[in-house]
């Protein structure tokens, strides 16, 4: 028997409810899904649980049992949480700061969707060739605080306003893929920014737009991926990121990407002096490191870690 068909995987209730989660669920191998709203009703208590979205886990502290969950980027201190045996991670800088519970964790390394350069080659590019567009990709519903206090968005989506006001609009423009970008769009068009907003209800759709990004920009103040910096480098696209997540796993520094700070100006700065020659002439190499990071590598980390909780699993008690 599949080692799959002796656990329950959790997800979310609406692909929107957590784009990350629900990824790692669907590249993961395990073919049925259980909504966490529907947890109530199940027999759980006698089979152990993978959960994968981070909002459900007080139904795993609740619930007792063998629970298993997948760590994103905060939360960690649910670990302490005795119906939790352990735990998947996904970035290596996490991985002191998950170890000080001691509870058994596992690596797990994401990945790029086979379909997305595919899906990128087939797309046509629909916006001014001219300009370099900033690629803002993901969600920017959620708020991050900041060490003195104050609450901004957590992809940085108030920094990337201050930037734009440093740059010419006449040589750039900004491309936003995701949900909740609204209050950002209505903000770059009143700078006089060109804005391309598509607009998709899947998140696979998001992949067709890829065409329209010359420069991936994440200026998120904290990430477990993030997801896009992968798909988009797998088709070629520079990034510019801030120092979170797997960034400096999988970007070489100037070689394969640009790694920067919290200055806006500083950042500003080296945006502007971005020309499509040298865009162009560094296409390869970023492809060539995102490539190393496969879904396939994902499942065999995933099952091998499954295995080892499942030969310690009591229904009665956490290891």
């Amino acid at each position: 028997m599949s080692v799959y068909q002796s656990w329950i995987s959790v997800c979310g209730v609406e692909w929107e409810d957590h784009w990350s989660a629900h990824t790692l669920a669907k590249q993961s191998g395990f073919t049925n899904h259980i909504p966490a709203c529907e947890t109530r009703s199940l027999e759980l208590q006698k089979v152990p649980v993978l959960w994968w979205h981070p909002n459900y886990w007080h139904k795993a502290s609740r619930r007792g049992g063998f629970n298993v969950v997948v760590l994103h980027h905060d939360h960690f201190y649910l670990m302490r949480e005795p119906a939790i045996a352990g735990a998947f991670y996904l970035a290596r800088r996490y991985r002191k700061e998950i170890s000080k519970y001691g509870k058994p964790i596992f690596r797990l390394h994401v990945g790029v969707s086979e379909d997305v350069p595919a899906i990128y080659k087939a797309s046509k590019r629909t916006v001014d060739k001219e300009k370099i567009w900033l690629g803002f990709i993901g969600g920017g519903g959620s708020r991050w605080r900041l060490p003195d206090g104050r609450r901004v968005g957590r992809k940085g989506q108030e920094d990337l306003v201050e930037i734009c006001k440093l740059l010419d609009p006449a040589k750039f423009a900004v491309t936003l893929i995701g949900l909740h970008w609204g209050w950002l769009h209505e903000q770059l068009l009143a700078l006089g920014w060109e804005v391309f907003r598509p607009r998709y209800s899947k998140r696979g759709l998001q992949y067709r737009y890829l065409r329209d990004v010359d420069v991936y920009l994440c200026l998120s103040h904290i990430e477990a991926g993030p997801l896009p910096l992968l798909e988009s480098m797998s088709v070629g696209i520079w990034p510019v990121c801030r120092d979170v997540g797997i960034v400096p796993e999988v970007i070489t520094e100037g070689e394969t990407g640009k790694i920067i700070g919290y200055d806006v100006e500083a950042i500003a700065s080296y945006i502007s002096g971005i020309r499509r020659d040298f865009l162009e002439a560094k296409k390869e190499k970023v492809k060539q490191a995102a490539s190393e990071w496969t879904w396939a590598r994902f499942r065999e980390e995933l099952r091998n870690g499954l295995e080892w909780f499942s030969a310690r699993y009591d229904c009665n008690a956490s290891i």
